[in-house]
């Protein structure tokens, strides 16, 4: 798998107005801050912190990433892997929530961004019980891609 290394690398952007704020800890990743952030939209939004300068992620192929997911106005994340090691994941193929092989598709290696994903395109109205995620929840995540392959 083609590596970028452990953080972002590219070229730094602001974030759109809607977006919530990044909390962080000794420059590790904890949560969103969503006091200045819009009301959730019905419609699945990215934003792109970092464009990366490595080849565009494709259908079909296993991303590495790092990555934080917390509900809207939730005061801790329910998932996260900044504490961890990176994750892998097939994107574009299902095996994750809709949003992410939407928005992730097209993107490059070494980007950071952040999603917001409306329940249609998360995890539906039944939501994900054991991560404490109402059918009705609005996500947020940011994620690292680290490498694709």
């Amino acid at each position: 798998m083609a590596r970028v290394g452990d953080e972002p690398t590219g070229e730094e952007r602001d974030a759109a107005k809607w977006s919530p704020s990044l909390i962080e800890a000794d420059g590790v990743i904890t949560g969103f801050d969503f006091a200045d952030a819009n009301k959730p939209s019905k419609n699945l939004l990215d934003t792109t912190l970092v464009k990366g300068d490595g080849p565009v992620v494709e259908s079909g192929q296993t991303i590495a990433v790092n990555y934080l997911g917390q509900v809207y106005d939730a005061k801790a994340p329910f998932d996260e892997s900044y504490s961890k090691d990176p994750t892998s994941f097939p994107i574009g193929v299902g095996q994750v929530v809709a949003g992410w092989d939407k928005a992730l598709v097209g993107k490059t290696v070494g980007s950071r961004v952040i999603l917001s994903i409306p329940p249609a395109d998360g995890y539906g109205k039944e939501g994900n019980k054991s991560a404490g995620i109402k059918g009705t929840d609005t996500l947020f995540f940011v994620i690292d891609i680290l490498a694709a392959a």
